[in-house]
């Protein structure tokens, strides 16, 4: 999944109006599996200077860099956070750690042959799914708008639960960018 779709979905289950540290805890965890990928495009691309086709082609399969994305989208790191979040009765670590694992979890069935070892230090493993949400060889056609409407879903749904503005700026931030990877996708790759 793109990434703003899990920063919403993050904050629509751990969430709760008021709750800023809370708040911020959710979008942060929803945000850290993706953030090494961030960082190795703004690296690869524009300290590196390669180009999109070598940093998702080449780049991103390298073993230095699935190393880094083992780490940041490890389920059993995650899972200690929360469960020392509970133990210190800092919900603020909790809902970092469950939508860290939320973004996880959905990740899993959505990438085809591009995946992470969710299990990792314990195992490698890494499933290998039949769907992409980004690549229209593995579905993405459907998937992609389908993914849109569920931001679209989640956006209205935390509209109405968070009514303050900078709550709100984050939310349509998320959708605008969500339908920027979606629809223009959709216009360079025909997707």
């Amino acid at each position: 999944m793109n990434t703003p779709v899990h920063l919403l979905m993050g904050v629509a289950a751990c969430g709760l109006p008021g709750g800023k540290a809370r708040n911020a805890a959710a979008l942060a965890g929803a945000l850290v599996p993706d953030v090494t990928i961030i960082a190795m495009v703004a690296w690869q691309g524009w300290v590196v200077g390669r180009t999109g086709g070598q940093i998702f082609g080449t780049d991103y399969f390298t073993a230095f860099w699935q190393e880094i994305f083992a780490v940041s989208n490890s389920v059993p790191l995650f899972l200690a956070c929360a469960a020392l979040g509970l133990l210190a009765r800092l919900r603020w670590a909790v809902a970092f750690g469950i939508a860290a694992i939320l973004h996880v979890l959905t990740d899993i069935p959505l990438h085809a042959g591009d995946g992470h070892p969710p299990f990792w230090p314990f195992s490698d493993w890494i499933y290998v799914s039949s769907f992409s949400y980004w690549d229209v060889r593995h579905g993405a056609h459907i998937l992609a708008p389908a993914e849109f409407v569920l931001c679209l879903m989640l956006a209205i749904w935390l509209w109405v639960k968070f009514r303050g503005l900078p709550a709100r700026l984050v939310i349509a931030l998320a959708v605008f960018v969500e339908a920027a990877f979606v629809f223009g996708a959709e216009m360079i790759y025909g997707a």
